[in-house]
């Protein structure tokens, strides 16, 4: 529980300050990806691998096995994009009770030895890589 709290107190400044802009959505409009511009970093000019947190939005709350069955309706991530490649790699996740990354915070996981994913072709993960890269 600690644990989980200060998380909370330390990411708590990325939320209340961000400017969360329409990345994507499902078909079904049910998930909304949003990023905040001012978020993405780079290594210098011509980075292939920008990192950029993703906030995730359901419409309705979300329980599966990553938080043990809690319910959740918003996803707070940090991601990897490998431009070139077109992979990703999940960095850091908070799951959070309510949507835009409010209420409790369901649970939290940080990543030292990302795996890189393909990217699914026609995904959300696809028109996520496209923005981000284009930043």
């Amino acid at each position: 529980m600690k644990r989980i709290f200060l998380v909370f107190l330390l990411w708590l400044p990325l939320i209340s300050h961000a400017e969360w802009k329409r990345v994507t959505y499902s078909d079904d409009g049910s998930v909304v990806a949003y990023f905040d511009p001012d978020r993405i970093k780079r290594n210098g000019t011509g980075d292939m691998s920008p990192v950029a947190w993703i906030l995730v939005n359901y419409n309705k709350p979300q329980k599966d096995k990553t938080t043990g069955g809690k319910s959740y309706q918003s996803v707070l991530r940090k991601t990897m994009y490998d431009c070139k490649y077109e992979k990703t790699a999940y960095l850091q996740a908070v799951w959070y009770a309510q949507k835009f990354a409010h209420g409790d915070v369901i649970d939290s996981v940080e990543s030292n030895d990302y795996a890189w994913d393909s990217i699914v072709p026609n995904s959300m993960g696809e028109d996520e890589l496209r923005f981000i890269c284009k930043q």
